[in-house]
C-alpha cells in the first residue's frame, strides 16, 4: 500500500530549515579552520565518505 508524502508544518519546516542552514555554516567554518593547516598531504576523503554514508541512511527512508 502506498502512502502519500510526508507534510509537516510550515513553522517545523522553517526550524529544519533553519538547522540545516546551521549546519552548513558550521561545516564551512571547520573546512576553513582545517584549510589554514592543509598542505599537499591533506585528504578530504574523509569528508566526502561521511557525506556519502549520510545520505545513504537519508536516502533509505524517504525519497524527494
Amino acid at each position: 500500500m502506498s502512502r502519500g508524502p510526508l507534510r509537516i508544518s510550515s513553522s517545523d519546516f522553517k526550524r529544519i530549515r533553519e538547522a540545516i542552514s546551521e549546519v552548513e555554516d558550521s561545516g564551512a567554518m571547520i573546512r576553513r579552520t582545517f584549510g589554514e593547516y592543509n598542505d599537499d598531504d591533506f585528504n578530504v576523503g574523509w569528508e566526502v565518505d561521511a557525506s556519502v554514508d549520510a545520505f545513504s541512511i537519508f536516502s533509505s527512508k524517504w525519497t524527494i
